[in-house]
């Protein structure tokens, strides 16, 4: 149950971020021409940090979904269930 409270977490923020990217992507330009320059290289850096970080997450989920998809397949070849 809290796994699913996490990636429910997980998604709100990712629904966050893809948001502000839009908003941000409406204001750049106007930012840029009043001289923030800084303030969009480190609008940009943040964003496509949070895409790296967010990238392993993605990653690291999926490797370990496999080994239990793996674990569990095998353990039922040999006729073992394990309720799940």
């Amino acid at each position: 149950m809290a796994i699913i409270k996490v990636k429910n977490i997980l998604g709100q923020i990712d629904s966050g971020i893809g948001m502000a990217k839009r908003i941000y992507s409406v204001l750049a330009p106007t930012i840029e021409q009043l001289g923030g320059g800084i303030v969009n290289k480190h609008a940009i850096k943040a964003l496509g940090d949070y895409e790296t970080i967010r990238n392993k997450v993605i990653d690291e989920h999926e490797g370990a979904k496999r080994h239990f998809d793996n674990v569990v397949g095998g353990l039922a070849k040999q006729g073992i269930n394990i309720g799940i």
